[in-house]
């Protein structure tokens, strides 16, 4: 059977390219970015939809996560999902790799 993981991947793809973006600003110079983080009114459009599309992915994987662990029946697992989101992303693309629902 095909195992998915679309949904992290593409959820850490975001997370990964908005730090390289930060990253990038930094470089270039840029006055608002200089203390590795950008307020609301500091940001353009682009900007803002890209925060929270990181936010969709993240949050998306974070119940991925969940799910994946309560079909399981670890509930270690789905605790420390919920609790550390963090933990999604490593647990859906390391140790649970099913199918997405």
């Amino acid at each position: 059977m095909f195992k998915s993981n679309r949904i992290p991947k593409i959820g850490l793809l975001l997370l990964l390219f908005a730090f390289a973006y930060l990253a990038s600003l930094i470089l270039l110079g840029q006055e608002r970015a200089m203390d590795w983080g950008l307020s609301g009114d500091e940001m353009y459009l682009h900007e803002k939809l890209l925060s929270l599309a990181v936010a969709g992915g993240a949050i998306a994987t974070w119940f991925l996560g969940m799910y994946r662990a309560h079909v399981q029946g670890s509930w270690r697992w789905f605790i420390a999902c919920m609790f550390a989101w963090p933990i999604a992303f490593v647990y859906t693309l390391a140790v649970n790799t099913g199918p997405e629902a």
